[in-house]
Order: C-alpha cells, then structure tokens, then sequence
C-alpha cells in the first residue's frame, strides 16, 4: 500500500530514483489502480488529492467515491471534494446528491472536524442551486444552515454561516 502510493508521491514530486530531480513523471494507469486497490481507507482522501493534482479526474472520483465510504472526517471530506469535483465536471445534479448523501450521513455529529464538511456542503449546495436558477431552493438552504449552525462556535462552520447571509442577500437583492 504505501510502496504504490510512495511511487506516486515521488513521482509527483519528481523525486524518483534514477530520473532528472524535481521534473515530475507521468504516472502509469497501472499505478494508478495499484494504488486504488490497495489503499487502506483512511488514505483514499490523499490518493484524490494526488490524483486531482496530477489532472487525474477519473482516479480522484474513484478514489473520492470509495473514500466517501469511511467513517468521520475522512468520509466526510472524501465526499464533499467528490461533490465539489462533479460541479466542476459539470454534473451539478450529482453534485447535489452527494451534498445530499454528506448532510444525511454526517448531519447529526457533534465534532466541528466532521460538522464543517456538512457546512460547507450544504453552503455549496445553495451555491449550485442558484448556479441553475433555483433561487427559492438555494436561499431555503442557506436558511436552513442559519437555523441549523446557530449556536456553532468553531469557526470554519461560522464562516459558512456567514457565507449563507451574504449570500441569500445577494440572491434576495438579484
């Protein structure tokens, strides 16, 4: 597991052995899938980074997709680069379902590491929805994450709350 993510890492980097120093190689599909089968869960976060960063959209959707199967933070963070991923493949209706999927899996915790995804996943739910035109669908959410973080004091959820006033007066005032 880590000799294949190792490989990428170095190879992203350009530090491979017996290869120009700091000129980073193209990976191999095979690596690749190397990595996506023997990942250990917790790790398929980092292997989408790797893979988005290396332009790699097929394997940072995989890996986002398996990644989004773990438990706590990992999943939750998994999911929302995955949701955040098919916006930018244009798959907005996909996009909001994993909003969907991240809010009703990790909705109800109670640790700010887990409950920051669920807000900005709901933030950037509003976001897409007003992105199509759903104005009344994207301000309910943004009301929803007012109502929702009231009483929250960490402050990546407040940043999403305030985030979602600016935002519905934004699409108030359009």
């Amino acid at each position: 597991n880590y000799r294949a993510f190792d490989y990428v890492i170095a190879a992203r980097d350009g530090s491979l052995p017996d290869m120009p120093a700091g000129i980073a190689q193209p990976i191999p599909d095979f690596a690749w899938k190397e990595v996506l089968a023997m990942a250990e869960p917790a790790r398929l976060l980092a292997v989408g980074i790797e893979a988005y960063s290396a332009d790699r959209m097929d394997i940072a959707e995989l890996s986002w997709r398996a990644g989004g199967h773990c438990d706590e933070e990992a999943g939750a963070l998994s999911s929302l680069y995955l949701a955040v991923l098919l916006g930018t493949l244009g798959r907005s209706e996909e996009e909001i379902a994993v909003y969907d999927g991240i809010v009703d899996r990790f909705g109800d915790a109670t640790a700010p590491a887990i409950l920051e995804p669920v807000a900005k996943a709901l933030f950037n739910k509003g976001v897409t929805l007003g992105t199509l035109g759903r104005s009344e669908e994207a301000i309910a959410v943004y009301d929803g994450i007012v109502a929702r973080f009231v009483d929250a004091t960490a402050p990546g959820i407040l940043e999403q709350v305030a985030k979602a006033l600016v935002n519905k007066g934004v699409t108030l005032g359009t």
